[in-house]
């Protein structure tokens, strides 16, 4: 059988909602055979989706970020729902960056922010590290803020983000001041 839509927790500055499946927490109806004809299609969240384009635009709108939290169980559709949001603002002209954070042993300590935002410089010593913090973490909020319109990243899998990567996030957000960025993360409950 079809397994059913479970809700997708949406946290924003200013509010934290849940999102059941159609809105009323009632179940839907199976998709019509045009709709599974098209495994691609994505159905199914648009008021997630809207949610999603009202935050961006009050991000671009208010010169200020925003950070929203798609949080759910895995294999909900928290990337799939970010996938057509990042075509949907591709299609407006942004350029979003996309970083995926995985299993802490697996990871390493800036992957994420590689992913997104391009090479960084590697210290080689932990001297070099300890005094080269302030200039990378500088860099990458130089690189998240350099194109033209909303600057949109991106970290899947949150859950995974290690200290490191959680502190530079910090700083990227902080740096913003009165700039417009969006920041979406994704996690699992």
């Amino acid at each position: 059988g079809e397994r059913a839509r479970a809700p997708l927790a949406i946290q924003g500055p200013e509010r934290v909602e849940t999102l059941p499946r159609d809105g009323t927490g009632a179940a839907e109806a199976p998709p019509a055979p045009s709709a599974l004809a098209d495994v691609a299609r994505f159905v199914g969240r648009e008021r997630e989706m809207d949610a999603l384009k009202a935050v961006a635009e009050a991000a671009a709108s208010g010169g200020s970020a925003k950070v929203v939290v798609l949080m759910g169980e895995a294999g909900i559709g928290k990337s799939r729902l970010v996938q057509e949001f990042m075509a949907s603002m591709r299609r407006r002209g942004a350029g979003p960056m996309i970083g995926r954070a995985y299993d802490a042993r697996l990871s390493t300590a800036l992957g994420p922010w590689a992913e997104a935002v391009g090479e960084l410089p590697l210290a080689e010593t932990d001297e070099e590290a300890a005094s080269g913090r302030e200039k990378l973490f500088a860099e990458v909020a130089k690189r998240v803020f350099a194109g033209e319109g909303l600057p949109i990243l991106v970290l899947d899998d949150f859950q995974w983000i290690n200290e490191t990567s959680a502190e530079l996030l910090h700083h990227v957000v902080r740096s913003a001041q009165d700039r417009a960025l969006l920041v979406v993360l994704t996690a699992r409950d």
